[in-house]
């Protein structure tokens, strides 16, 4: 039971984290609160099973994430500034145009890309485990969808879209060799 609950407050530690890393454009903060939040995860597949404990993380991630955005979310809007969008329709079609090759690369990055190296590391997590081979599906299943967030999020943090599409494909080199 203790476990479990250091499991939880990891997780949410890593949310808290996150947020905050997020809001301050550090990296360092955004890392740190990731890795915490990776870091429950044996903690949950230990004390629940490997199936349960992912779903739990996962769970009280998206639960803690809610809560946060839920609870400064009027601060936040409060704190906005107000701006009176003024851009004639030809500036606006050129800056869309001059980003639209930078939107496709983010776009492959977070998407497919993320999603093949979330796969191949989840795969390559679950051979590495000693799991019979239901244990090992679910917890590929339930584990993907984790690491493609996370893996997203980090290709739409770098700052220039080709930076975070080399990374995922290291990233999904390395997780088909080790799987």
């Amino acid at each position: 039971m203790i476990a479990l609950l250091c499991a939880g407050a990891m997780a949410l530690v890593g949310v808290a984290l996150v947020y905050a890393g997020w809001a301050r454009a550090n990296g360092v903060a955004t890392f740190a609160g990731w890795a915490t939040t990776l870091s429950s995860l044996p903690l949950w597949m230990q004390q629940a099973g490997a199936d349960r404990g992912i779903a739990f993380a996962a769970l009280t991630v998206m639960l803690g994430a809610c809560a946060l955005i839920g609870a400064t979310a009027e601060r936040r809007a409060r704190r906005a500034p107000r701006r009176d969008i003024d851009i004639d329709v030809e500036r606006r079609s050129a800056v869309a145009a001059a980003d639209y090759g930078r939107t496709i690369a983010f776009g492959f990055s977070a998407g497919p890309l993320a999603a093949a190296a979330a796969a191949a590391l989840a795969l390559a997590f679950a051979n590495v485990t000693a799991l019979d081979e239901v244990d090992r599906l679910l917890t590929v299943a339930l584990l993907t969808p984790l690491l493609w967030g996370v893996l997203a999020a980090a290709a739409l943090y770098a700052e220039r879209p080709w930076r975070g599409a080399a990374a995922l494909a290291v990233t999904l080199a390395l997780g088909l060799v080790a799987a």
